[in-house]
């Protein structure tokens, strides 16, 4: 236990003394979970209450802009008037140069044409209705991405759908009674006339006609934010570059015989590789209590959603314990393979990059092609995150995570035995 004391301060020391590596190593993610917790929340908004990006120009006068205006905002796009001096080729104008996103124009007469194709598509001979369909316009700036033109389009198709329909059914029930006494009169005779008709409203705006519940599944309380993924994605990312540190003591221990010295000691192998790993996994824990202190109290701050902490605190400790390990291991066996710096650096890096990027860190597994998709289960992060996200997301718990548990404390150990080879073969 004694030696193990010694060698654990050992390696603590030598962590301390590169400080400019360590604090980039805490830096770096901090400012990876900011800036792009901060990019993606607002992508997230974009189609929400995050600002005037869909400008409604009515045209027509007749209350249909303010009406889409209020059905969009009900479907989760925020859209603003125009001004009524508003000149539809100044706006296109700024559309274009990307003030504005969307430009959704209401033509004038617009309330016209519908009422006219309403009153069409009741007459009984189905006269073609498609010379006064009514039509609306949508401008979308150039470099708007297909997901919002999609939102947009959808929700103004949409809310088109609503107004058409109401249109048609006050038209059906202001027509009806005269169609029925008609009908009457020829059935039975001139008294039909006399008939009262009372047609039932079909158009009452505070009744739908079918309920739409939405819900999770499992009953989680907690909503997937931008922070909720980011925050033990990006965590996990930092854990693993440890890597680069840690590969680089060995080296230096390796140049300057420090390393064959500490193998040739009496102090047991285990000894020495339990002592360094642990020195490092405490590195990985204060970045991953840094990273959810971000998230629980800077984001916010800057006007984020705060970091949901899971309700199985022991499994979440587990799971960093293990990912710690993982990614020690890791650092040990590039450590012990390389044989510069440079290979070191540049291997470990690009390969924790990688495993990210197919683990679902960068962009989530099921947006991913089937080919990546298959592939990710070879990375180690993506065994760690889906088990932060079974604890911050989904409301598991160890009986949920402990599988990924045992792939990354497995990984941790494969590292290190096939480490411990490649001591043994000599030539370190």
């Amino acid at each position: 236990m004694r030696a193990f004391a010694a060698l654990l301060f050992k390696d603590l020391v030598l962590v301390w003394r590169d400080r400019a590596g360590i604090l980039l190593l805490f830096l770096m993610p901090v400012v990876l979970v900011l800036v792009i917790t901060l990019v993606q929340q607002n992508v997230l908004r974009i189609a929400g209450e995050s600002g005037a990006r869909v400008v409604i120009a009515d045209l027509d006068r007749g209350g249909a802009g303010e009406e889409m205006a209020a059905e969009m905002k009900q479907l989760g796009i925020a859209a603003v008037m125009a001004g009524p001096d508003a000149d539809p080729g100044r706006l296109t104008r700024k559309c274009r140069a990307g003030a504005i996103q969307a430009l959704v124009v209401v033509p004038a007469g617009f309330g016209r044409r519908l009422e006219q194709a309403a009153a069409a598509a009741m007459r009984p001979d189905g006269r073609e209705r498609g010379e006064i369909r009514p039509e609306i316009r949508i401008t979308f700036d150039p470099a708007v991405f297909a997901g919002l033109r999609a939102a947009v389009t959808g929700a103004v198709r949409a809310v088109a759908a609503r107004i058409a329909a109401r249109r048609m059914t006050a038209e059906f029930e202001r027509i009806m009674p005269d169609r029925i006494r008609a009908a009457l009169v020829a059935a039975v005779g001139p008294a039909a006339a006399l008939a009262r008709v009372e047609i039932p409203s079909l158009s009452r705006p505070d009744a739908e006609p079918v309920a739409v519940r939405a819900e999770t599944a499992g009953g989680a309380a907690v909503v997937p934010t931008a922070v909720q993924h980011n925050v033990p994605a990006w965590s996990l990312f930092g854990i693993f570059f440890i890597v680069v540190p840690l590969a680089a003591v060995i080296l230096n221990e390796r140049r300057s015989h420090i390393f064959a010295r500490l193998l040739a000691s009496p102090v047991p192998r285990l000894t020495l590789a339990a002592a360094r790993i642990t020195a490092y996994a405490l590195v990985c824990v204060a970045q991953f209590i840094l990273l959810f202190a971000v998230g629980a109290w800077l984001l916010p701050a800057l006007g984020t959603d705060a970091l949901v902490m899971p309700e199985d605190v022991g499994a979440l400790v587990l799971t960093l314990l293990a990912a710690c390990f993982a990614a020690s291991g890791y650092g040990f066996l590039v450590g012990v393979m390389a044989r510069t710096h440079e290979q070191a650096a540049m291997f470990g890096s690009i390969s924790v990059v990688v495993a990210a990027a197919i683990g679902g860190v960068m962009v989530p597994v099921y947006a991913m092609p089937p080919f990546m998709r298959a592939l990710s289960v070879i990375s180690p992060l993506s065994w760690g995150l889906d088990s932060l996200l079974a604890l911050f997301v989904r409301g598991g718990g160890l009986a949920v995570v402990w599988p990924d548990l045992a792939m990354l404390s497995g990984f941790g150990l494969l590292c290190l035995a096939l480490s411990w080879l490649r001591i043994r073969r000599g030539g370190i």
